[in-house]
C-alpha cells in the first residue's frame, strides 16, 4: 500500500528537477548541447548556472535593465565565490541597451561589474554589445563591458562593445580600481576584439587604471583595437591603462583624445610588459602632476616595431612624442611623428635609442617603406594612402589624418554645451528616476543640485571635477512630496537644467 506514495514522490522529484532546462529556450547546458538563450530574462538567469555552456540564438534588447533592481540594472554573471567557468557563444548576435548602475547607496554587489563579473577558465566569443552603460561609484573594483575580471585561463575573442564604462567620484578611493571597455582586469587572453566609446572617471589617484580594451593587462591582447576616449586621473591609455603582459598587433584610433593626470599615453599609461607591432593616433593631453606620451607615459618593459602620431600637450612634469620616460625599458625599431606630436623630443627622460622621429610625409604613403625600415611590410604591416596599418585590418579602420577635431565647426552650426542635461527617465516617476547627462569637454568642477518648485535646494548630488563622459545616475525621491522638481548643473563652463515630475 506504500507503493503509490513512493511513485508520487519519485514523479515529484522529476518535476522539480526538470525546470533546469525549462529556464532556457533549449539545450542541456553541456559543451555538446549548450543552453539556448533567446531573451533578456534567460540572459539574466545564467547567473544561476555559472558552470554551464550557452549559445545566444537571437538579438536581445536589454534596455529594460534600466528599471531592474530599483535602477541598479543587470546582475553580473559570476563573482569570485561562484565564477563563470563555462562558455558563452554570441553566434554573431547583438545585445543592445545593457545597463549596470552601482553607486553609494546600493543593494547589489558592486566589486565585479560587466555582463560577466568574474571569468575563471571561461570563454566568451562572437558577441556584439551596443549602447552599453556601466557606471559605478567610488568603491567599485573591476568594471568592464564584457567582464569585470578575466582570469589567466579565460579567453575573450571576437567581441565588439560600444558604449561607456565610467566611474563617478572616485577621488577618495585609495584601493586600486580597474575600468576597461572589454575587461576591467585581463589576466587571460583577448583576441580580435574592439571597443568604441568612453572609459573614464571623475577624480582618481595613481592607483586607478582606465583603458579602451582593459583597465590593466597581465595577459595577452592581440589583433584588437579601441576607438575610445580614456579620460581620467591615474593610469590611462587608448588600449590599456597599464600593461604587464603581452600586446601584439593592436592599435588605438580615438577620434578625440586621451586625457587626464598622472600617467597618460595614447596606447598605454604605463608599460612593464611587452608591446610589439602596434600603433596609436589619438591626441594626448594632461595636467597637474601628470606625465604623458604619444605612445606610453612611462616604459620599463619592451616596446618594438611600433609608432605614434598624436599631438602631445602637457603643462606639468614630463612629456614625449613617444614616451615621457624610458628609464628602465627598451624601445626597438619604433617611431613618432614630429609634425603632429609638435615635439622633437621622442623621450624626455631616459634612453631614446631605438626610437626615430619622422615627419608626417616620411611616415605616410609609399615613403613609409623607405623611412620606417624596421617595420615588416611583408607579413605584418601594409602600406596605405596615409600611415601604415596592420595587415589583419584589411581596408577597415584605416586612419585619415584629415579628420581632426581641432578644426573649428562651421559658424552657423550650434556648438554643443560643455555639460548637457538629458531628460531623466522615467518621467513622471513615483519614487526613483535616473538622471542622464553628457560632458563634452573636461571641466574643473560641476555642481549638480535638485530644487523644488519654490526654488529651494532639496539635494546636492555631487560637486566634482569631471572629464568628458556620458553618465547615468539613479536618484531616490521617496522622502520628498509629489511635485515639480528641477535638476540644475552649474559648472566653470555653463549651466543647464531640466524639469522633473514626482507623482506618488
Amino acid at each position: 500500500m506504500r507503493v503509490l506514495p513512493a511513485v508520487l514522490l519519485f514523479i515529484t522529484f522529476l518535476v522539480i528537477s526538470e525546470p533546469l532546462a525549462a529556464q532556457f529556450a533549449g539545450g542541456s547546458g553541456t559543451s555538446d548541447d549548450p543552453y539556448q538563450i533567446e531573451n533578456l530574462e534567460q540572459l539574466q538567469e545564467m547567473k544561476n548556472y555559472t558552470d554551464s555552456h550557452f549559445n545566444l540564438i537571437g538579438d536581445i534588447d536589454a534596455s529594460a535593465t534600466s528599471d531592474w533592481n530599483e535602477g541598479e540594472g543587470f546582475i553580473p554573471i559570476g563573482d569570485p565565490d561562484t565564477p563563470f567557468t563555462g562558455t558563452f557563444d554570441g553566434n554573431g548576435h547583438e545585445i543592445t541597451g545593457f545597463r549596470i548602475l552601482r553607486f553609494e547607496e546600493i543593494k547589489l554587489p558592486r566589486d565585479f561589474l560587466g555582463l560577466f563579473g568574474y571569468l575563471q577558465g571561461a570563454e566568451v566569443k562572437n558577441l556584439t554589445m551596443s549602447g552599453l552603460v556601466v557606471s559605478s561609484g567610488m568603491n567599485t573594483m573591476y568594471v568592464g563591458g564584457i567582464a569585470g575580471y578575466s582570469d589567466e585561463n579565460s579567453v575573450i575573442t571576437n567581441v565588439s562593445v560600444e558604449g561607456s564604462v565610467n566611474a563617478l567620484v572616485i577621488s577618495g578611493a585609495a584601493t586600486k580600481r580597474y575600468f576597461g571597455g572589454i575587461a576591467g582586469m585581463n589576466d587571460g587572453e583577448i583576441y580580435n576584439s574592439r571597443f568604441s566609446g568612453t572609459v573614464g572617471g571623475s577624480g582618481g589617484v595613481a592607483g586607478h587604471h582606465f583603458g579602451g580594451i582593459a583597465g590593466t593587462n597581465s595577459g595577452v591582447i592581440e589583433q584588437s583595437y579601441a576607438l575610445s576616449n580614456s579620460q581620467a586621473n591615474g593610469y590611462a591609455g587608448g588600449v590599456t591603462g597599464s600593461n604587464q603582459g603581452t600586446i601584439n598587433k593592436s592599435f588605438s584610433l580615438s577620434p578625440e583624445r586621451i586625457h587626464g593626470g598622472f600617467a597618460i599615453g595614447g596606447f598605454a599609461g604605463y608599460n612593464s610588459g611587452i608591446i610589439t607591432n602596434s600603433y596609436t593616433h589619438p591626441a594626448v593631453t594632461g595636467g597637474r602632476d601628470g606625465t604623458i606620451g604619444g605612445f606610453v607615459a612611462a616604459n620599463s618593459g619592451q616596446i618594438a616595431y611600433s609608432y605614434s602620431t598624436g599631438s602631445v600637450h602637457q603643462n606639468a612634469v614630463a612629456k614625449g612624442g613617444f614616451a615621457a620616460r624610458n628609464t628602465e625599458g627598451t624601445i626597438t625599431g619604433s617611431f613618432w611623428d614630429t609634425d603632429r606630436s609638435e615635439t622633437d623630443f621622442g623621450i624626455e627622460e631616459g634612453d631614446a635609442s631605438g626610437l626615430t622621429g619622422l615627419t608626417t610625409s616620411q611616415m605616410t604613403g609609399s615613403n613609409a617603406a623607405q623611412y620606417m625600415l624596421d617595420l615588416d611590410f611583408g607579413d605584418t604591416w601594409q602600406h596605405t594612402g596615409t600611415y601604415p596599418a596592420l595587415q589583419w585590418q584589411g581596408d577597415d579602420q584605416i586612419y585619415d589624418p584629415e579628420i581632426d577635431l581641432s578644426v573649428e565647426d562651421p559658424e552657423d552650426e550650434e556648438m554643443p554645451k560643455t555639460i548637457e542635461l538629458l531628460q531623466n527617465y522615467p518621467n513622471p516617476f513615483n519614487a526613483t528616476t535616473t538622471i542622464h547627462f553628457r560632458v563634452n569637454e573636461p571641466v574643473d568642477y560641476a555642481t549638480f543640485s535638485i530644487y523644488n518648485s519654490a526654488g529651494q535646494k532639496v539635494m546636492t548630488l555631487f560637486d566634482e571635477e569631471l572629464p568628458a563622459l556620458e553618465f547615468e545616475l539613479p536618484i531616490d525621491f521617496s522622502h520628498l512630496p509629489s511635485g515639480t522638481y528641477f535638476l540644475k548643473v552649474t559648472s566653470t563652463a555653463n549651466s543647464d537644467f531640466i524639469q522633473m515630475s514626482l507623482i506618488k
